[in-house]
C-alpha cells in the first residue's frame, strides 16, 4: 500500500506539471496504435477519491494537521521559475506520520488533490487563450509562458538509457503541434474505439461501421479477416461467434483469417496455441468442426510431412481440447492419465499410431501450461476474480472466512489491484507500440505549444472530473474537501466556458446551484455558502462565456434575496421559491385578499431558539449579508456594461426568465417579488450607452418582458413595470436620434401593447400619465417616438371609458398645437391623422367626435403654413409632379407630395363619411370631403385625381353595385338611412365637383356616366330623380 500511495503522490506531482500532462496527451491519447495514458490517469484517480473509507472525525482532524491546504497552485507555476525535477530522489513521503490514519484515506485525498491539480494545469496552460483585460484575443497559438523555459518530456532528450526489452530508435522533436490535425487523429481514434465496442457487443453493425469509417479498406474477406486477426481490442468470444457462422461470406472470412495464420515448421501444440489464441471457440458443435477443419487444413499445408493426412491434425486438435478440458476444469473429478491420452489417439495417423513419445510431450506440454485465452487471463487479474469454487463446504467456507474481516477495506484493496492491473497492461501495450513504430521508423515526438488542446483534453474527461467532485460535495460534511472539490468544479467550469462546451459547463453550473440549497433556507450549511460564493465568482470572471447558464446563476441570486428577506423576519410563506415556477399553472388574481400578507407587513417574526428569524442558522443568515456577497451580486450587475454583445443578450434573457418565474410564484399576492424586474431596470440603466444596435437587440428581449408583465393581472405588478419603463424612457429620451433611426419608436412600444391589451382603467390612465410627463419632460428631444406615441393615444381614442378619451384627446390637441412641424418632420402626420380618425368615430362620446372632426379640417391650413411640410412651399396654381421621402406607414415606396399629405387627411373624411355611425359626424365628414377636394383640387395633377377616384370617390358609390356585401355590414334601416342621406349628399357634391372641374376632370368623363347610370338604375326616387337633374 506504501508503494502505490507513493506511485499515486508520482502521479500527483505529474498532474501539476501542464506541460507534462499535455505532451502526454498529444504523444498517446492522440495515437490510434495505443490506449489514452492522460483519461485513464484521469479516470483511475477518479475511482480512487471516490472510494468508500471508513473514517472517524478525529482521523481527519489528524490528516488536515499532517497536510496542510494545498497552495491554489504550485510554487513554480506561481512564481514563473523552473519546476522541481520529477525524480524519485524528490519525491518525499511524510505518510508514516499519520499514524492510524488508513492509507487508503491518505490515498483517497491524494487522487483528489491530483485531479483538482489537473484541472489547475489545464486552466494554467489555456491561459493565453483567454481574452486580456482589453477584450482582446491572444493571436498567437505559441505558449507564452515560463513553462518554454522547461525541458520537454520528449523521451529523446533523456540522458539515462531506455530499459525497455527492444531499445527505441533515436527519436527528434518534431514541431508538429497542429491542434486541427491532432483533433482529427483523435476523433479517427475515438472513432474506431466506438467500432470497436459496436463490433463487441454486435459483430454484424460492428464491421459495417469499420467499412463505412475505413478502417476496414473494403468488404472483401482478405481485409476483414486482417484486421479481425491484428486488433487485439476485439472480443475474442465475438470473432469466434462472427467467424463460425455458417454464411458464406462468414465462412470466406474465417477461411481468410486462418490462411493468414503461419505455422510453417511449428510444433502442433504450439500451433494450436497461436490458433487459440485469436478468439475464443464458440459453444455450438457445427462451428467448432468448421474451425478444426480449416485448422487441419492449414497445418498440413503449412507442414506436409508432419501428419500422413489433414485427418490426424483434425482428430489431434479436437483430442488436445479434450486433454485441456480434463485436465484443468475444477468440475472433472477423475483426471485423463498419459495412458488414457495415448489409448484415445490409436490409428488416427491414417490407421497408424502417432509414436508414444510424441504423444506424452503434447500431454505434458497442456499438464503444464493450460490452453487459455490471455485476453481472458488479463481481464480476469483486471477484474480481480479467483477461481470460484461450488457446492455447499465453498459456502460454508466462504462464510466463515468472514469472520472478522474489513471486507470494505478488502474491496478497497481489490479495486486498487484492479487499477494497478490495468495500468500495468496500459503500459505493456505502449511499449509494444514504440516497438512497432520503431521498427518501422515512424517514432516522432511532438511538443506541447497549443493552448487549444486543453478544450479536447477536457472534453475527454469532464466526466470523471464532474461524477468525482459532485459527488463529493453531496456526501462528505468536512468542509475542507468541500472547498477543494468546489474550487475544481470552479476550474472545470472555467475550461468549459473558455472551449464553450456547453454540455459540461451546464452540469457544473447546475450543480454549484443544487448544492448551494437556496430553496431550503432552514437546512443551508456552510458547505452551501461555499457553493454560492463560487456561483458568485465565476459570474463576475466568466459572464461573457456562461450562455445558458446565466438562468441558473441568476436563480441563485434572486434566492439570495429571498434567503436575506426571510433571514430578515419575513415570512417564508410571503416569499416563495422561485424554483417552483415550472410547477406552477398561471397566476390567476382573486378578489380574496384577506389571507395576503405583504412582505412590508410581516418583517418581524419570533426566532426560534439557537437560529436566527424564521428558523435560519444565525452563522448563514449573517454570511448572506456579508459585505462579501453583497458586493459580489452588485460587480455582477454593474459589469453587464462591460459583457459582450452576445454575452448581454444572454443575460438579459436568463433575467427576464427569473422575473417571470418571481412574479408567476408571487404573482397573486397583493406585495409580488420584482426584485428580478428591478435589476432588469437596474442593467437597462448600465447598458444603455451601447451602440444603438447593441442595445435594440437588447431591448428586443426586455421590451417584451415589460410587454407581458404590463398585462399581469396583479395591478401591482403593472404599476411597477409601467413606471420602470417611464423612468428609463425618460432616461432614454436623453440621447439624440439622428434623423431617419426608430430606436424611440421600439423602445416605447411596450406601452402601446399594453394600451391594447389590458382592461383595466387605472392601468391605461397611468399608461397616458407617463406619455404625458414625457412628452412635457423630454419633447424636444422626441424624434420616432412620436409615432408610437400617437399610437397609445390611437388606442385610447377608441376606448369606452370618457376619462380615457378626454385625457387622450386633450393631449394630442396639445401636441398638434405646439409641435406639428416636429411631427411632420419625423413622418408621424399619417399618425396623427388616424389618431383623430378614431376619435370622430367613437360614437359613444359625440361631441368629443365633433372636436376631433373639426380639428381635422382645420389641419389643411396649417399644414399649409407650416415650414416643415413640402405643401406650403409649392405656389398657389402650379402642380407639382415632385417626390419627397416622407413614408407613410401604409406606403413603402417614395411618394408624391399630394399622396403623402392630402390623401391622408381625405382619406379621414372618407374613412369617417363610410363607416361613421354618427349621422351628424358623418354628414360633417362628407361635406369637408368634398369642400377640400374643391377648393384645393385645381392644384392637383391627374395621377392624383386618378387615385382619388380609384380609391376614394368611386368606392362611396359603391354600395350601389354591391348591395350584399353592404348588407352584411349593416342592417336593412341603417342601409336605408344611409342611401336616403349620405348617398344623396355625395351624389350632388359628386355633380359640383365635375361640374366645376369639368375642363380638368374631362377626361373622366365616361366613368361619371356610368356612375349617373348606375344610381338612375336604382329602386329610390329620390336618387332616381337627382341623377336626372
Amino acid at each position: 500500500m506504501s508503494q502505490k500511495l507513493t506511485f499515486v503522490g508520482i502521479l500527483k506531482r505529474l498532474c501539476e506539471d501542464p506541460r507534462a500532462l499535455v505532451e502526454l496527451y498529444l504523444n498517446y491519447d492522440c495515437d490510434r496504435n495505443v490506449d489514452n495514458i492522460f483519461q485513464t490517469i484521469v479516470e483511475d484517480l477518479s475511482r480512487f477519491a471516490t472510494a468508500t473509507i471508513p473514517v472517524t472525525p478525529a482521523q481527519e482532524l489528524q490528516y488536515q494537521e499532517h497536510h496542510p491546504k494545498a497552495i491554489a497552485a504550485g510554487e513554480w507555476q506561481i512564481k514563473t521559475v523552473l519546476p522541481p525535477p520529477l525524480s524519485v530522489a524528490l519525491i518525499a513521503t511524510h505518510h508514516d506520520a499519520d499514524g492510524e490514519i488508513p492509507k487508503e484515506y491518505i490515498m483517497k485525498r491524494v487522487a483528489l488533490d491530483a485531479l483538482v491539480d489537473t484541472l489547475r494545469s489545464l486552466l494554467h496552460w489555456s491561459q493565453p487563450g483567454r481574452p486580456e483585460a482589453n477584450g482582446a484575443i491572444v493571436n498567437s497559438d505559441r505558449r507564452a509562458s515560463s513553462d518554454d523555459a522547461r525541458y520537454s518530456i520528449d523521451p529523446s532528450l533523456s540522458e539515462a538509457a531506455s530499459r525497455m526489452e527492444t531499445p527505441l530508435a533515436p527519436s527528434t522533436p518534431v514541431i508538429d503541434d497542429d491542434p486541427d490535425q491532432l483533433e482529427k487523429e483523435k476523433a479517427r481514434k475515438t472513432a474506431l474505439a466506438n467500432a470497436i465496442k459496436a463490433f463487441n457487443f454486435k459483430p454484424k453493425h460492428g464491421i459495417k461501421q469499420l467499412i463505412k469509417e475505413g478502417f476496414i479498406p473494403s468488404d472483401k474477406p482478405e481485409d476483414i479477416a486482417r484486421f479481425l486477426l491484428h486488433e487485439e481490442r476485439l472480443d475474442k468470444a465475438q470473432i469466434g461467434e462472427y467467424l463460425g457462422e455458417g454464411d458464406q461470406k462468414n465462412v470466406e472470412i474465417m477461411h481468410a483469417f486462418v490462411d493468414m495464420m503461419d505455422f510453417s515448421k511449428k510444433r502442433f501444440v504450439d500451433a494450436l496455441r497461436e490458433f487459440l489464441q485469436a478468439f475464443r471457440l464458440p459453444g455450438e458443435a457445427q462451428k467448432i468442426d468448421r474451425f478444426m477443419l480449416k485448422f487441419a487444413n492449414r497445418y498440413i499445408t503449412n507442414n506436409p510431412n508432419a501428419f500422413a493426412n489433414a485427418d490426424t491434425p483434425y482428430v489431434l486438435a479436437y483430442s488436445v481440447i479434450m486433454l485441456n478440458t480434463d485436465l484443468h476444469s475444477p468440475q472433472v473429478q477423475k483426471r485423463m492419465t498419459k495412458e488414457d491420452f495415448i489409448k484415445n489417439n490409436r490409428g488416427i495417423n491414417d490407421n497408424a499410431d502417432l509414436p508414444d513419445e510424441y504423444l506424452i510431450s503434447i500431454y505434458e506440454d497442456i499438464q503444464n501450461n493450460e490452453i487459455v485465452l490471455k485476453s481472458e487471463r488479463q481481464a480476469a487479474a483486471a477484474a480481480g476474480t479467483l477461481p470460484q469454487t461450488t457446492g455447499l463446504a465453498a459456502g460454508l467456507g466462504q462464510a466463515l472466512s468472514n469472520v472478522g474481516r474489513d471486507l470494505q477495506r478488502e474491496a478497497y484493496v481489490q479495486q486498487s489491484e484492479e487499477i494497478s492491473m490495468r495500468s500495468e497492461q496500459l503500459f505493456r501495450d505502449l511499449y509494444r507500440s514504440q516497438r512497432k513504430s520503431a521498427a518501422k521508423g515512424i517514432v516522432k515526438f511532438i511538443p506541447a505549444t497549443s493552448f487549444k488542446h486543453v478544450g479536447s483534453m477536457f472534453d475527454v474527461t469532464w466526466m470523471s472530473f464532474f461524477s468525482t467532485l459532485s459527488s463529493l460535495t453531496q456526501d462528505t460534511h468536512n468542509l475542507e474537501i468541500n472547498k477543494l472539490c468546489f474550487e475544481g468544479m470552479k476550474l472545470g467550469t472555467k475550461i468549459a466556458c473558455l472551449f464553450d462546451l456547453s454540455t459540461p459547463r451546464e452540469a457544473f453550473i447546475s450543480a454549484l446551484k443544487n448544492t448551494a440549497n437556496l430553496n431550503n433556507p432552514r437546512e443551508m450549511q456552510a458547505k452551501n455558502v461555499e457553493a454560492l460564493k463560487v456561483i458568485l465568482d465565476l459570474a463576475q470572471t466568466e459572464g461573457n462565456y456562461l450562455k445558458e447558464s446565466w438562468k441558473d446563476v441568476l436563480l441563485c441570486i434572486s434566492q439570495l434575496d429571498r434567503l436575506q428577506l426571510i433571514s430578515g423576519g419575513v415570512d417564508e410563506s410571503v416569499v416563495p421559491d422561485v424554483s417552483k415556477a415550472r410547477f406552477m399553472p398561471p397566476p390567476q388574481r382573486t378578489e380574496t385578499t384577506d389571507r395576503r400578507k405583504s412582505t412590508s407587513s410581516v418583517r418581524k417574526g419570533r426566532p426560534r431558539s439557537h437560529t436566527g428569524p424564521q428558523g435560519v442558522s444565525l452563522e448563514i443568515a449573517l454570511e448572506s449579508r456579508s459585505d462579501e456577497v453583497i458586493k459580489s451580486v452588485d460587480r455582477i450587475f454593474t459589469n453587464t456594461a462591460n459583457l459582450s454583445r452576445e454575452a448581454i443578450i444572454h443575460f438579459a434573457r436568463a433575467l427576464t426568465e427569473v422575473s417571470w418565474d418571481e412574479i408567476k410564484v408571487s404573482g397573486s399576492n397583493d406585495s409580488p417579488r420584482t426584485y428580478s424586474l428591478q435589476k432588469i431596470v437596474e442593467i437597462s440603466y448600465y447598458n444603455m450607452s451601447r451602440v444603438r444596435f447593441e442595445w435594440s437587440h437588447i431591448w428586443d428581449v426586455l421590451g417584451e418582458h415589460f410587454n407581458r408583465v404590463g398585462c399581469h393581472a396583479n395591478t401591482a405588478i403593472v404599476f411597477f413595470a409601467l413606471d420602470s419603463l417611464r423612468q428609463l424612457s425618460m432616461r432614454f429620451l436623453e440621447i439624440e436620434e439622428l434623423a431617419g433611426f426608430k430606436f424611440q419608436k421600439d423602445f416605447l412600444k411596450p406601452f402601446e401593447h399594453v394600451m391594447s391589451n389590458s382592461t383595466n382603467v387605472a392601468v391605461k390612465d397611468m399608461i397616458l400619465r407617463c406619455l404625458i410627463q414625457m412628452i412635457q419632460a423630454r419633447g424636444e428631444n422626441i424624434r420616432s417616438g412620436w409615432r408610437t406615441i400617437f399610437g397609445v393615444f390611437t388606442v385610447a381614442a377608441r376606448e369606452p371609458y370618457e376619462s380615457i378619451v378626454n385625457l387622450a384627446y386633450e393631449n394630442v390637441l396639445q401636441v398638434y398645437r405646439s409641435r406639428f412641424g416636429v411631427v411632420i418632420s419625423q413622418g408621424a402626420f399619417t399618425d396623427l391623422i388616424v389618431c383623430l380618425t378614431e376619435f370622430s368615430k367613437n360614437m359613444r362620446f359625440q361631441k368629443k367626435s365633433l372636436q376631433a372632426m373639426e380639428t381635422l379640417k382645420s389641419i389643411i391650413p396649417t399644414m399649409l403654413k407650416t415650414p416643415e411640410c413640402p405643401l406650403s412651399q409649392k405656389a398657389p396654381g402650379t402642380s407639382s409632379q415632385g417626390e419627397t421621402n416622407l413614408k407613410s406607414p401604409s406606403q413603402q415606396s417614395r411618394t408624391s407630395v399630394e399622396e403623402g399629405f392630402w390623401f391622408p387627411v381625405l382619406f379621414a373624411f372618407h374613412d369617417v363619411l363610410m363607416t361613421g355611425e354618427d349621422l351628424e359626424v358623418r354628414s360633417n365628414a362628407l361635406n369637408y370631403f368634398f369642400e377640400t377636394l374643391l377648393r384645393y383640387g385645381g392644384d392637383w395633377p391627374s395621377e392624383f385625381w386618378d387615385i382619388l377616384w380609384r380609391q376614394q370617390l368611386y368606392p362611396i358609390f359603391m354600395v350601389l353595385r354591391s348591395g350584399p356585401e353592404m348588407t352584411n355590414a349593416m342592417n336593412h334601416e341603417e342601409l336605408s338611412v344611409w342611401l336616403s342621406t349620405t348617398m344623396i349628399q355625395a351624389l350632388r357634391n359628386m355633380i359640383t365637383l365635375f361640374t366645376h372641374y369639368f375642363d380638368a376632370l374631362e377626361y373622366m368623363l365616361d366613368r361619371f356616366l356610368e356612375l349617373l347610370a348606375l344610381c338612375i338604375l336604382q329602386e329610390n326616387d329620390t336618387k332616381i330623380g337627382r341623377a336626372h337633374v
